[in-house]
């Protein structure tokens, strides 16, 4: 009974790694044909911004890296502020899934002084969690929850649920590596 549990199990895995799979796939067909036809403007930005987040859930970074660049270009060629930023964080969000942590900080701290500068409440939000994921990852806890406790507040501002949901669960899982289970299970 135990070995058929075992082979159920792995069965599904790499089922819902097919569908997975397949899903990416189908998003990566859509966003390229979008960008094939996109103009140099900000949607070509965005497009190409999606682009590199889907090479990150399938695991491909140096596309991702490629992407999220080439879409950091586009917003500089075009002075786009707010492009720039999200490009900003979208390769930072590279360099952490590669474990290059300073580059990682250095791009999220970029994007985040932009996002500043222009009251951007959800970017402020998207690259305080990113910088807490970050020292979360380093072990730096003290450093991963006062930037997630930021991301917290402007979302819970600005009533994202997601993010708010989000963010709560990296807390709790901060709290949990700090042995604070009474936290970890709050936040949780």
């Amino acid at each position: 009974a135990g070995k058929l549990v075992t082979l159920l199990c792995l069965l599904l895995s790499f089922y819902s790694h097919a569908q997975n799979q397949t899903t990416a796939s189908k998003a990566l067909d859509s966003i390229n044909a979008l960008i094939s036809s996109d103009k140099e403007d900000t949607l070509k930005i965005r497009h190409l911004n999606d682009q590199s987040k889907v090479y990150q859930t399938i695991g491909d970074l140096s596309k991702a890296a490629e992407s999220a660049y080439n879409a950091l270009g586009l917003a500089k060629k075009l002075g786009a502020k707010r492009h720039i930023a999200n490009s900003m964080n979208t390769i930072g969000a590279v360099y952490y899934l590669e474990g290059n942590y300073p580059r990682a900080l250095e791009m999220s701290f970029v994007a985040l002084t932009i996002y500043k500068e222009l009251g951007n409440k959800p970017g402020l939000a998207s690259a305080n969690g990113n910088i807490g994921n970050i020292y979360k990852e380093q072990g730096d806890y003290k450093k991963a929850l006062d930037y997630y406790l930021k991301a917290l507040a402007i979302n819970t501002e600005i009533g994202r649920k997601d993010g708010i949901a989000t963010v709560e669960g990296n807390i709790g899982i901060v709290y949990w590596n700090m042995s604070d289970y009474a936290n970890a299970l709050q936040y949780y």
